[in-house]
């Protein structure tokens, strides 16, 4: 991981942990921990609370090491449910997607620890870096999926990944499971 990445996400993690918030490195830096190395200028992270809560760690931020990313965070926060942050020293962005929905608070429940030089932090696991990219649907975000699941291969959970996918199926109408079921008989034996 970069440099400037490492330096605001370990600033970010202790200022959530501080304050004891759960939290989920998810995006293109948790893709690389967990073995998909690829590049990205951001940080993404699912934080537990809602969308007040949000705005209360806001306010409450060194304001010499936080600053926000837009004008009226308030009005990105109640519209898109993120907390756009940025690192003042690295200029890094850092963008906290309030952990509302129930896969959300499922991601948290799930991340593990990954150590990164002399840290460690919170990532969500691949099996929800999947689902979540999936549900992006993106061209990126399918050609991480194939690449982590690749990587992964069997040791994925996949029962987890297609039972998950088929719920997110019901709910929003969406092919996910049919897509990971096509993946996983992809992989080699």
């Amino acid at each position: 991981m970069q440099s400037e990445l490492s330096q605001a996400l370990s600033d970010l993690v202790k200022e959530l942990s501080d304050r004891n918030l759960r939290y989920a490195v998810i995006g293109g830096v948790a893709m690389s921990m967990r073995g998909r190395v690829r590049a990205t200028e951001d940080v993404d992270l699912i934080i537990d609370g809602n969308r007040e809560e949000a705005m209360e760690l806001f306010a409450s931020l060194p304001t010499e090491i936080f600053g926000s990313l837009v004008s009226d965070t308030a009005s990105v926060v109640q519209a898109a449910r993120i907390l756009p942050l940025k690192h003042l020293k690295t200029q890094v962005g850092l963008d906290l997607a309030i952990g509302e929905s129930g896969l959300e608070q499922q991601i948290l429940a799930r991340a593990t620890d990954v150590a990164v030089g002399s840290y460690a932090f919170r990532v969500a696991t691949a099996e929800d870096l999947i689902l979540m990219k999936l549900l992006a649907g993106r061209a990126k975000d399918l050609d991480d999926v194939n690449a982590l699941a690749k990587s992964k291969g069997k040791s994925l959970d996949w029962n987890y990944c297609i039972a998950t996918a088929r719920q997110l199926d019901e709910a929003l109408a969406t092919d996910l499971a049919q897509t990971l079921e096509h993946i996983q008989a992809q992989l080699p034996s």
